[in-house]
């Protein structure tokens, strides 16, 4: 009797202890995530690019590795990244991450679509409305990149866009506006590697950013 009841603690122990060490492993796979969650839910887009990066290489379980993928791609989206982005994705829905979340094919197609991938952008956003995605949204953006690719090929714009190289630079350069009169003269916000200060913007990755002047001199330039 009494060894009866020594075996039945020591496997009650035993299976205490299982449980235990179960709980705490699927704890630990969820606090993988966890920085890069909370990077993103407050805009910081290039910390959870980075910590969704270091989760995903530890990260076992399927689903969650899928989620993470397509974590990974929103914060490249929201950097305005798509290349990477579109690494990212993919990696997503080779794991089915697809499967439970079908917004992974509408962003998948946008970030296409800003690559002048007009075709593949069309396939995802199909592919989005035939997972369970909001059928008027997947039309939308179809009919959008149809007319995108239209107006690519045969601008309606009397006017012609040229990348001004002496002012755009390889950092986020945007909010141009005239600062004279005369409208030879413009103010933009730059995160150049000329901006004054120390330290790293933690939605971007780069510089935090300034304001810029640039006058326009007699000849156009």
């Amino acid at each position: 009797m009494h060894n009866n009841l020594q075996a039945f603690c020591t496997r009650t122990g035993l299976d205490s202890l299982l449980i235990l060490f179960s709980i705490g492993t699927l704890i630990a796979q969820t606090d993988f995530a966890a920085e890069a969650d909370q990077a993103f839910e407050k805009d910081a887009y290039s910390t959870s690019a980075q910590e969704y990066i270091k989760a995903y290489a530890k990260v076992k379980d399927i689903e969650e590795k899928g989620r993470i993928a397509f974590m990974a791609g929103e914060s490249f989206r929201m950097m305005l990244e798509p290349a990477a982005a579109e690494e990212w994705y993919d990696k997503a829905i080779g794991l089915r991450y697809g499967t439970e979340d079908p917004s992974v094919y509408l962003a998948y197609g946008d970030v296409m679509r800003s690559q002048q991938a007009f075709d593949d952008a069309i396939e995802w956003y199909i592919a989005y409305k035939e997972n369970g995605g909001d059928a008027a949204v997947a039309d939308a953006r179809v009919e959008q990149s149809d007319n995108d690719a239209l107006e690519l090929d045969e601008p309606s714009s009397r006017y012609i866009v040229e990348n001004l190289l002496l002012l755009n630079s390889d950092g986020y350069d945007y909010g141009l506006g005239y600062s004279s009169k005369k409208s030879d003269e413009v103010v933009f916000a730059s995160s150049r590697e000329s901006s004054a200060g120390s330290g790293e913007d933690p939605i971007t990755g780069q510089s935090y950013m300034d304001l810029f002047r640039s006058e326009q001199d007699k000849k156009g330039r």
